[in-house]
């Protein structure tokens, strides 16, 4: 077993029992497969006597074209469409507007916020980091127009982590747990992708252009 398989069996362990997780550790073990036959590969054509320097090269650079890049194609393009599918959800963790036609919720929201703007910032700070703040504190705050209830963009961000702390603590796990595997396929890719990047003897920039397609 390679180190790259020891790698994933290490990090991807916990992600394997995860049913989000599985293909995606799944494609990890296919890239440290796909390693494994590049090197074998490699191995053959350097032993090919009848091969000079550059048609090695050429050789090497046909498996890589044929069968390596496909892999990391694959592997680049689910990453790209789960973590699209976690920035929505995640997108979805905010609080429900008050309805238009809800005015004494409009009201309390309204009173809200003039009530935050007006605290002093230290008490302002507390306030908002509070962990047992209702939706309507959120709701208010987060909905509402920023002049209103004066806080800025990195107030509004702390406040929108706190309320998912508050009332999707399992779904920020879950998403939490998802990027760690996909950190880990990444890593693999890049892992796989140097080393056919080197075996080639491409240039980064051109082994780059290669992958973009």
């Amino acid at each position: 077993m390679s180190e790259l398989h020891d790698f994933i069996n290490q990090r991807g362990a916990r992600h394997k029992e995860v049913e989000r997780s599985k293909p995606v550790v799944q494609m990890a073990t296919r890239l440290a497969d796909a390693q494994d036959a590049l090197r074998s590969s490699a191995r053959t054509v350097a032993n090919n006597a009848n091969l000079s320097p550059d048609g090695q090269r050429l050789e090497n650079r046909k498996y890589i074209s044929d069968v390596t890049v496909k892999y990391l194609h694959n592997a680049k393009s689910l990453s790209a469409s789960r973590r699209e599918d976690l920035a929505g959800w995640q997108a979805r963790l905010v609080p429900a507007p008050v309805e238009k036609t809800d005015a004494a919720s409009a009201v309390l929201h309204a009173q809200i916020r003039d009530r935050v703007n007006a605290m002093p910032a230290a008490k302002q700070i507390a306030f908002l980091g509070r962990s047992d703040l209702p939706r309507d504190v959120f709701s208010a705050l987060l909905h509402g127009p920023e002049f209103l209830s004066g806080l800025d963009a990195s107030a509004r961000a702390a406040l929108l982590q706190n309320y998912r702390a508050i009332y999707h603590a399992d779904d920020v796990a879950q998403i939490a747990q998802a990027k760690e595997a996909l950190d880990l396929l990444d890593a693999v890719s890049a892992t796989v992708a140097n080393e056919a990047g080197r075996v080639g003897g491409f240039a980064p920039h051109e082994f780059s252009a290669i992958l973009e397609k």
